[in-house]
């Protein structure tokens, strides 16, 4: 996470499963109230397999 005078930049790495628009724009949305009326830009560094209960697949 990065802060700027003008925006807030969040990385993030999702589990597989969910479209990636829909996952980024529900951060989007929570961080909103958090971020001083800066625009809030997500950014998704990796996706990975997983099983449901935060395990991951062996790979």
């Amino acid at each position: 996470m990065a802060v700027r005078d003008d925006h807030v930049e969040v990385g993030v790495v999702l589990r597989y499963g969910r479209p990636l628009p829909e996952v980024a724009a529900e951060i989007r949305r929570g961080l909103a109230p958090l971020s001083g009326g800066r625009a809030v830009h997500v950014s998704v560094e990796d996706v990975v397999a997983g099983l449901g209960d935060g395990t991951r697949t062996a790979s």
